[in-house]
């Protein structure tokens, strides 16, 4: 019997009651329905949840693609000189040789907590930009990286940072605040070529640097005119943790 027939059957039934009842074959036949019935209601179910599942994908994967293209379109127009700050995207994990190389309207740009290294003549040339925040997780700079950012004013280099290139801030002529995170252990760090300094920021420079007692002594480039700025007590902060003033 099928389920429509049991279902007119049952009708029947109601409306005479001296029709003969189901029998046990009938009964049981009737009860798979049901339990057939149930089963497609789950699998149904299942399968729009499936479907909506796949629908919020699709619409998150959407999203996605456009937040790229936005941020693509936004680092062109950075080359192009048509924006003049940047938002490091977070997907970002270094920033390559050259990146922005001479864009030379950049003003200001934000490094995501997700980049580790900072390539080779990334901010070359960025003649305009005036400050930098190297933030936790970046543990290298490469060679040129900030070579001819003259306009240069405030940077903050994290103590994450333990490898520096060659040349990383030759001609920043105009650094003039410089913070150093505390217990900074990185080896060759060339802060000559500007002497704006003052006597507070480098001592404040100095403080930070980690203690290497018993360990190599690590060399901290400041200049001849930046030195003579400082007493012998003042330097005494870094060469008593071992580190070699120049």
């Amino acid at each position: 019997m099928s389920i429509i027939e049991a279902a007119i059957y049952g009708k029947i039934q109601k409306l005479s009651g001296d029709l003969k009842p189901f029998t046990p074959e009938e009964r049981k036949e009737l009860e798979e329905c049901k339990k057939q019935i149930e089963n497609y209601k789950v699998q149904v179910s299942t399968y729009e949840s499936e479907i909506a599942e796949k629908n919020n994908q699709i619409a998150e994967k959407d999203i996605e693609i456009k937040n790229s293209k936005q941020k693509a379109d936004t680092y062109e127009s950075v080359l192009t000189g048509e924006v003049t700050e940047f938002v490091i995207p977070s997907e970002w994990t270094e920033i390559r040789r050259g990146a922005f190389n001479a864009c030379t309207k950049l003003t200001s740009v934000t490094l995501s907590d997700s980049i580790t290294i900072i390539g080779v003549t990334a901010f070359n040339f960025c003649s305009s930009l005036e400050s930098i925040n190297i933030p936790d997780g970046v543990t290298e700079i490469r060679d040129n990286a900030f070579y001819g950012c003259a306009s240069l004013v405030n940077m903050t280099i994290s103590n994450t940072v333990t490898k520096l290139g060659k040349s990383v801030f030759i001609n920043c002529s105009n650094l003039t605040n410089v913070t150093l995170g505390s217990g900074f252990n990185c080896n060759g760090l060339d802060l000559s070529p500007s002497t704006k300094y003052s006597v507070d920021t480098l001592v404040a420079m100095l403080t930070a640097l980690a203690d290497r007692t018993g360990q190599t002594a690590y060399i901290l480039t400041l200049g001849a005119t930046n030195l003579a700025k400082l007493s012998d007590a003042q330097k005494a902060i870094a060469t008593n943790k071992n580190w070699t003033l120049a």
